[in-house]
């Protein structure tokens, strides 16, 4: 992120693929959806630039906390007190574990891994969850990508007779041969 020489405007690039974005105000308080898949938030007022994850910017304390650290610096001071003050009337929040919703720290760990390793989101949480269910109950299953998404494929094993169906005939006859010689009816010669 860099303020124009100028002073009309900031240059953001995409932190993934480095993609330029634009902007000509005052300041710069956006989430970027950027054409390579990340999705990133993004502020800037004279020489503060904050980018960050989109997933996290919208996680309530940490939007709380940006906004009372840019309040703090002296910039943006007509920000409403309720969007950083906490709803116990304090202005510090303390970030502890009982806090933070498990599905929702998953989800935005998942995302964010896959966006910073791989440029896109390929296993969401629920099919995360989809994978899970099936290896706990003790399905075996394969995972195979598609143009719109990935799917979950469960894999059955097959009884298959091992013995040739030649064999099987041939024992058959043979038990019918035994059978017809103890009571003498296997062969009939006409004389």
């Amino acid at each position: 992120m860099t303020r124009d020489t100028n002073g009309a405007g900031y240059t953001i690039c995409c932190p993934c693929c480095g993609k330029v974005y634009r902007f000509d105000d005052r300041y710069v308080d956006e989430i970027v959806g950027c054409g390579c898949g990340l999705e990133f938030y993004a502020f800037a007022m004279g020489h503060l630039h904050i980018a960050i994850p989109a997933s996290e910017a919208r996680y309530e304390p940490i939007a709380r906390a940006m906004r009372r650290f840019v309040v703090a610096t002296g910039r943006c001071g007509d920000i409403p007190p309720e969007l950083y003050i906490g709803n116990d009337g304090q202005e510090h929040f303390d970030m502890t574990a009982q806090e933070l919703d498990a599905e929702e720290e998953l989800t935005r760990v998942l995302d964010g891994y896959q966006t910073d390793t791989f440029g896109e989101v390929l296993v969401n949480k629920e099919l995360l969850d989809t994978i899970c269910e099936n290896l706990y109950n003790g399905r075996d299953i394969e995972l195979k990508k598609q143009k719109n998404g990935i799917d979950v494929i469960e894999l059955k094993k097959k009884r298959v007779n091992t013995q040739k169906p030649e064999y099987r005939r041939l024992s058959e006859y043979t038990q019918l041969t035994a059978d017809m010689l103890k009571i003498g009816g296997l062969f009939h010669v006409n004389p």
